[in-house]
């Protein structure tokens, strides 16, 4: 992710407001920046969160959480997560973004990840996709250790390998959904 300072921020956010509103204007055949923000506040959601978003823009309309800059967004009936590393202490990672990558604990070439602490607003159908963050590390999720039931262990030895589990709030267990080898 390209870093900016804050004048770059500030210039990178007003292109994506303009380009975004242009884009409504066409697509709703607007004639005035009042219609434009009219229509705009007609849409406002909240998200998991409680964060106030537009629906087509993804923008928090409060001024904060911009393009992603924490939290989840919506986009076009899309839901877009910010990818939140985790270095796994004892077997153990905490659930704090629907996209986590897993490092192992000290570095070390492979590590278990026997339990995902579920967040404490964590809902009964909250997905996870974990990855791997270090390609020359290998990420164990084991079966049936702690809360993760996967049917059997499964190796995550490339940063492009992805695990999708679901949070079973009633049995306290995360469910493998699906997962793939792209080593």
């Amino acid at each position: 992710m390209q870093k900016f300072n804050e004048q770059q921020f500030k210039l990178e956010i007003q292109r994506y407001v303009k380009q975004e509103l242009a884009k409504l204007s066409q697509s709703f055949k607007l004639q005035t920046t009042q219609e434009i923000n009219n229509t705009l506040q007609k849409r406002d959601k909240l998200n998991a969160s409680g964060v106030l978003f537009d629906q087509n823009t993804g923008l928090h309309t409060q001024g904060k959480n911009l393009i992603g800059l924490t939290g989840d967004r919506a986009i076009h009936n899309c839901i877009r997560t910010n990818l939140i590393y985790q270095i796994i202490s004892g077997g153990v990672v905490n659930f704090m973004s629907s996209d986590m990558s897993i490092e192992t604990e000290a570095g070390g070439a492979t590590d278990n990840l026997d339990t995902i602490n579920p967040h404490a607003l964590a809902q009964g159908n909250d997905i996870l996709i974990l990855r791997a963050y270090n390609d020359t590390h290998t990420i164990v999720i084991k079966n049936g250790t702690g809360n993760i039931v996967c049917g059997a262990d499964i190796s995550l030895d490339s940063k492009y390998d992805r695990v999708m589990l679901q949070w079973d709030k009633l049995n306290a267990k995360w469910v493998l959904l699906s997962s793939t080898n792209n080593a």
